[in-house]
C-alpha cells in the first residue's frame, strides 16, 4: 500500500527485543494510528525513542488487537552513542512517533518514464523531473504514416469524402455497378436499359445506345467503347438537360457522365 503518515501519532509500546512492535496507548495530547485514520496495511515512517537510544526507519502497520508495526527498514539508529543502521533492542517502555523520514521523501527517478499502457496508480516514491520525456509507444501506430500489421476495424461506413472506407462499403459500391455492358438499339424504345447505379459500356451494335432507368435517381455512364460516341436516351416522356424530349445525349469515347433525376422532375441533369 502507499506511504502514509498519521498526524499527531505518538504512543508507547510494551514490546521488547528487535521484532515487530505492538501499539500501546497514546501519549497525552496525541493519538494512536487507528485514531488518526491511518489505513491498515500502510507503509509509514517512524522514530522510536528508548531512553538515550533512537531508531528511525520505515515499517508497515497492521490492524488487530492491538495494532502492530513492523520495522522493515532502519535508516538510522543511535544505540549507546554509536551511529548505525541496527535495530534497537527495545526495553518495553519505548515511545514511537510516526513521521516523515529522509528515506520516505520523494526522490527524482533515475530511470526513463514508462511507455503509455494500461492505467495504473503506481507505488514508487520517485518523481519525474519537469523536463522528462516519455518514449514513443511502439505498441501503437504513429499518427504520421502508420503501418498496421493486424486487422484494422473501422467503426462505421464513411459519410465524408476523406473518411476511410470499410470493406462492406466498398463491396456495396461494387455490387451496385455493371461492367462490360453491350449497347444495342438505336431508338429510345430499343436501347439497352441500364440496371445499376454505375454502368460501363464496352461495346455494342452499330449505332447502339443505352437508356436511363428511372428506378435509379442517379446513374453513372462510363463509355469504354472504342471509337464510338455513346447515345444515352432518357426514359419515355423525359428529357436530358439541354436535349429535346426523348432525344439521346452523347457520352464521348473514354468519357463518363453522371445523370441525376430530382424527385418529381422529368429532366435528367448531367454532371461530369
Amino acid at each position: 500500500m502507499a506511504f502514509y503518515v498519521g498526524n499527531l501519532c505518538y504512543f508507547n509500546t510494551p514490546t521488547t527485543g528487535t521484532g515487530t512492535l505492538s501499539v500501546g496507548t497514546a501519549v497525552t495530547g496525541y493519538m494512536i494510528p487507528s485514531q488518526a485514520g491511518v489505513p491498515p496495511g500502510s507503509t509509514t515512517g517512524y522514530r522510536i525513542i528508548d531512553g538515550q537510544n533512537n531508531e528511525v526507519g520505515r515499517g508497515t502497520l497492521t490492524s488487530g488487537t492491538p495494532w502492530t508495526m513492523s520495522r522493515d527498514t532502519v535508516e538510522n539508529s543511535i544505540i549507546g552513542g554509536v551511529a548505525g543502521t541496527t535495530k534497537m533492542t527495545l526495553s518495553g517502555s519505548a515511545f514511537v512517533m510516526l513521521t516523515q523520514t529522509a528515506g520516505s521523501l520523494p526522490q527524482p527517478g533515475a530511470t526513463a518514464p514508462l511507455m503509455n499502457g494500461t492505467a495504473a496508480i503506481g507505488a514508487s516514491l520517485n518523481f519525474a523531473p519537469i523536463d522528462h520525456v516519455h518514449p514513443s509507444d511502439t505498441t501503437r501506430a504513429p499518427t504520421n504514416n502508420p503501418v498496421f500489421t493486424g486487422t484494422v476495424t473501422l467503426a462505421a461506413d464513411p459519410t465524408l469524402a476523406l473518411q476511410a472506407a470499410t470493406k462492406q462499403y466498398v463491396d456495396a459500391q461494387v455490387s451496385g455497378s455493371a461492367d462490360n455492358i453491350t449497347a444495342a438499339g438505336t431508338t429510345q424504345a430499343t436501347a439497352t436499359l441500364l440496371n445499376a447505379p454505375i454502368n460501363t459500356i464496352t461495346g455494342g451494335s452499330a449505332g447502339g445506345g443505352v437508356r436511363l432507368n428511372p428506378a435509379f435517381p442517379a446513374q453513372r455512364v462510363n463509355n469504354r467503347w472504342a471509337g464510338t460516341i455513346l447515345p444515352v436516351f432518357p426514359p419515355s416522356g423525359q428529357t436530358v438537360e439541354g436535349y429535346a424530349l426523348n432525344a439521346a445525349a452523347g457520352v464521348a469515347v473514354n468519357g463518363g457522365a453522371l445523370y441525376t433525376l430530382a424527385s418529381g422532375s422529368t429532366t435528367w441533369r448531367i454532371a461530369a
